[in-house]
């Protein structure tokens, strides 16, 4: 019984240390990078608006295109006092129908993104506002690209590991696909919106 008892043991010890070794081996495979996700309305440097081919504006001209744009992104800043009033204020005063559609938003930015070696000024800007400890949903912030063109007005979102962000994204694209394949039945009184019409009408509203 004793041998038998220890064989039983040596097995158990075996299961579990091959139960580590690949506990250990999926968590290495796990990607725990921070992930941000924002909205943001653009708002164009009018000094470069309607030129004629090879004209340049004046450095007067950008200047004062700069400040106001700088004026109207902090009164939008001010009135998005939540995203619903932030996607409102983007909508009108875009007229890209990609931000339109999506109100702005932005997701799955690793925060390595803004610390690669291709990642430009504006952009190390923007992450050291987004990676900032004290971050919170609904915090806003106005930034000027450095080359003077656009300001744009960043609403803060969210934060999660990449992980958690994949498995977020499976959830959505699986329910969005069982939506868009479901057929109607007559003999369901469940109401029922029809994925197609809805994905139509969202583009000729714009």
């Amino acid at each position: 019984d004793s041998l038998a008892q220890r064989f039983t043991e040596i097995n158990n010890e075996r299961d579990n240390i091959y139960n580590y070794q690949e506990l250990t081996r999926i968590i290495d495979k796990i990607d725990d990078e921070a992930t941000y996700s924002y909205r943001v309305i653009v708002i164009d440097n009018q000094a470069y608006k309607n030129l004629d081919d090879g004209e340049v504006p004046t450095d007067a001209e950008v200047a004062k295109g700069l400040e106001d744009a700088k004026t109207k992104a902090n009164s939008l800043s001010v009135q998005a006092s939540d995203e619903l009033t932030f996607v409102k204020a983007l909508k009108e005063n875009t007229d890209a129908i990609d931000d339109i559609t999506t109100g702005g938003y932005i997701d799955g930015v690793k925060a390595s993104d803004f610390t690669s070696e291709s990642a430009t000024a504006d952009d190390k800007a923007l992450g050291d506002w987004l990676t900032a400890p004290e971050r919170q949903h609904g915090d806003v912030i106005v930034i000027a690209s450095s080359n003077n063109r656009t300001v744009k007005v960043y609403y803060f979102d969210d934060c999660m590991p990449a992980w958690m962000y994949t498995l977020a994204q499976q959830e959505i694209t699986a329910k969005v696909n069982s939506w868009s394949t479901l057929e109607l039945n007559v003999q369901n009184t469940v109401p029922y919106v029809s994925y197609n019409v809805v994905d139509t009408l969202s583009y000729y509203a714009q």
